[in-house]
């Protein structure tokens, strides 16, 4: 009778997440790919926090199944020979839930993709304080540690993403209203000057031509050392569109 009732809680946990699982793709992976599910911020957004809610519901279901399967296995081993079909019936039950297993795990590694591109999807943008708030939000929601140790670089720099910006601003601003920068006879002190500013900048030198980098500032960057470079007497540099009114 133990064994008839172990059976029986275990069929209906199968039953009860698999039609969870169903619902959910039904509503929102229905006839996409995964390739079409993230393609952009909202579509990224839905499918995280939708299986990131199903993982959560599923944590503790996760942990009740591992327990019901090794008593289980443990009791399906015990039974005589006699018993040899209700054996395999439970044996079958308990390849049904190490699939539901797999399956779990595979979707947290879907959730944690989802997370890191959407972490690192605002390093393209130009600095919003709100946005980068949320994204090291998520960052901080990705469930392999060994993942998130890996992708450590996408937080640090995205944690750096406000001084770093400040910081470019500010040279800008100062190399914009410099009295020198419209003077014909200053233009290579004025290069040298807002070069060596430049690439002074703790971001240049710790991520500027590192291959991950924050990808807006890098272009920024490169549009102001062009000007930079271009500057000359009757060609001086302008940084007016580059000037973020917000900083």
């Amino acid at each position: 009778m133990k064994i008839k009732g172990l059976i029986l809680i275990l069929a209906s946990v199968l039953l009860t997440t698999n039609i969870m699982a169903q619902d959910k793709q039904k509503t929102f992976f229905k006839g996409k790919s995964n390739k079409e599910r993230i393609e952009n911020v909202d579509s990224i957004k839905l499918v995280a926090d939708s299986l990131h809610r199903e993982l959560v519901r599923r944590d503790s279901v996760l942990r009740v199944n591992i327990n019901l399967i090794d008593s289980i296995r443990s009791n399906a081993f015990r039974l005589t020979v006699s018993a040899n079909r209700q054996r395999d019936s439970l044996l079958n039950i308990i390849r049904l839930k190490d699939r539901e297993i797999t399956t779990l795990k595979a979707n947290t590694g879907f959730v944690d993709t989802c997370m890191v591109k959407l972490a690192n999807r605002w390093l393209y943008e130009r600095f919003d304080k709100a946005d980068i708030d949320e994204a090291i939000k998520y960052f901080d929601r990705i469930y392999s540690s060994k993942l998130k140790e890996e992708m450590s670089i996408v937080q640090e720099l995205l944690r750096n993403y406000e001084r770093s910006y400040r910081e470019f601003q500010s040279i800008m601003k100062e190399a914009q209203s410099d009295i020198d920068r419209e003077s014909p006879f200053a233009c290579e002190q004025y290069r040298d000057k807002y070069k060596r500013k430049i690439e002074n900048m703790m971001y240049y030198w710790k991520y500027y031509k590192e291959e991950w980098n924050i990808r807006y500032l890098n272009e920024q960057m490169d549009k102001a050392i062009q000007i930079i470079n271009n500057h000359k007497d009757g060609k001086f540099a302008d940084f007016s569109t580059l000037i973020d009114p917000n900083f």
